[in-house]
C-alpha cells in the first residue's frame, strides 16, 4: 500500500490554496458593518498621512515624541551630574528645543533622513498643540 498524501496541496504558481491573502487596501466582502468601513476608512487616511510625512521628509509624532523626552532626559542627566536634587531640577524649554532638534538632525538616530525646515516645522507645531484635558476621549 504506498499512498502518498500530500499536506500542504499547492497551486501551479506554487503557493498554499488553502492562504486567503488578500489585499491591504481592499475591504473584504463580509466587512459591511459601519464601524469596519469607518476603520478601513480612518486606516487609509493614517496611511496617507505616513506617506505623506515621508515624502516631505517629515518626522512623526512619535519620533518627535521620542525626540523631546531624548533631550529632557540629557538635560536631567546633565544636571544631576552636577549634584542638583531632582527637585531642584530647573529645565530650560530653549534647551529643550535645541537639543530634541540636534537628535532628529544630526549623528546616528537621524543621519540626513529628515529635512532641517520640516523638523523645525514639525517640532514648533508639537509643543504648540495644546495638552487634551481629561475625559477628552
Amino acid at each position: 500500500m504506498s499512498e502518498h498524501i500530500e499536506l500542504h496541496p499547492e497551486t501551479e504558481n506554487g503557493t498554499n490554496q488553502h492562504s486567503n491573502l488578500r489585499e491591504v487596501d481592499k475591504p473584504a466582502e463580509h466587512h459591511s458593518s459601519r464601524r469596519a468601513r469607518v476603520l478601513i476608512k480612518d486606516r487609509t487616511r493614517q496611511q496617507a498621512l505616513r506617506d505623506r510625512k515621508k515624502a516631505a521628509k517629515s518626522p512623526s509624532t512619535h519620533t518627535i515624541n521620542r525626540a523631546i523626552v531624548h533631550a529632557i532626559m540629557a538635560e536631567l542627566k546633565a544636571q544631576r551630574s552636577q549634584g542638583v536634587k531632582v527637585g531642584d531640577v530647573s529645565l530650560s524649554f530653549v534647551n529643550i528645543l535645541d537639543l530634541s532638534y540636534k537628535h532628529l538632525t544630526k549623528g546616528t538616530h537621524a543621519g540626513n533622513s529628515y529635512s532641517l525646515d520640516e523638523v523645525r516645522i514639525a517640532i514648533t507645531a508639537r509643543i504648540q498643540r495644546e495638552a487634551p484635558k481629561p475625559g477628552d476621549d
